[in-house]
């Protein structure tokens, strides 16, 4: 996940970067929670 993210980031755009992010941060905030 963390590696795919790394080699995608140049090639995201903005939004895409946002919303890539905002899922990751649902992910661990559902996985502590």
């Amino acid at each position: 996940m963390m590696a795919s993210m790394k080699s995608n980031f140049t090639s995201k755009s903005t939004d895409e970067l946002f919303y890539d992010l905002g899922a990751i941060f649902k992910y661990i905030f559902l996985s502590r929670f």
